[in-house]
């Protein structure tokens, strides 16, 4: 995963993909291109078709180095915000286009952390694994 990460940081720095600026309560932020979880990664860039062919490449080039194969049939595009051609995007990529609120390793992606609704799952998840502990 580390060859991944050094080609999306290069393709960044190099001005070839965008990243995301993410700010906290203090006003100050960071630029996040992507985040890595085990075989899982997420990659934040801007809905260009040309990005997401950079990306592709990108995604090609990690497969020939590493000699892993990449499942794009499990992979999305979840849009944040007014995205028109999402499907355009997707197909450049070879992968489906999802929606917000997912879910993301068991939690919810992209609803408002309040809606106490969409923690519901959550919640029935932790209380079983506490009853198991408990005894």
């Amino acid at each position: 995963m580390e060859a991944l990460s050094c080609l999306i940081n290069r393709a960044v720095r190099g001005g070839f993909l965008s990243s995301c600026r993410l700010r906290g309560r203090s006003g100050s932020g960071i630029q996040v291109s992507h985040l890595l979880f085990a075989d899982d990664t997420l990659v934040f860039c801007e809905d260009f078709q040309d990005q997401m062919a950079i990306l592709s490449w990108l995604l090609m080039w990690f497969e020939a180095i590493s000699g892993l194969s990449i499942n794009l049939n499990k992979s999305e595009i979840l849009s944040v915000g007014r995205v028109e051609n999402a499907e355009v995007l997707a197909f450049e990529l070879g992968c489906k286009v999802g929606s917000l609120p997912s879910t993301y390793l068991g939690l919810p992606l992209g609803a408002p952390h309040k809606s106490v609704a969409m923690w519901d799952g959550v919640e029935e998840r932790m209380r079983k694994r506490l009853a198991l502990w408990k005894r």
